[in-house]
């Protein structure tokens, strides 16, 4: 999903520990033909409408776990209370920027005991991607 959501390699992501109060929210997308396949079920745990959680087979790849906020409008989501364990960045960030990057995550009070940095690296000739931890 790089080349999606991380601007062609060039962006970064940010992984947080599942344990904060908002990520404990999340839940898996329910892939189908139809949004009429789901009709029929309910969710007595939140508020949400459960297209909200739906998307086209198409996208199954995704694997994607999504929250939405049952609220009404824009909002700005704290997450300050969420703790940030990782961030991965695309094989096609520049080394300025990766610098900059971990100036500011030691700038903000992170640690590298706790918050680990990976460089998404292509394998030749290939679609696979690893990662590889960064020192900092």
């Amino acid at each position: 999903m790089w080349t999606f959501y991380a601007q062609d390699h060039m962006g970064l992501c940010l992984g947080f520990s599942t344990e904060g109060d908002l990520l404990r929210r999340a839940r898996p997308i329910i892939y189908t033909h139809s949004p009429t396949d789901v009709l029929h079920l309910e969710d007595p745990t939140t508020r949400n409408d459960l297209l909200s959680f739906c998307k086209s087979i198409d996208w199954q790849f995704e694997d994607e776990w999504r929250v939405c906020l049952p609220e009404r409008g824009p909002k700005r989501v704290d997450m300050a209370k969420e703790r940030l364990v990782s961030v991965h960045v695309g094989y096609r960030v520049k080394e300025p920027q990766l610098q900059e990057l971990i100036a500011t995550l030691a700038k903000a009070g992170y640690k590298p005991d706790d918050t680990k940095v990976f460089r998404v690296e292509r394998i030749h000739m290939s679609f696979l991607l690893c990662q590889k931890p960064i020192e900092w």
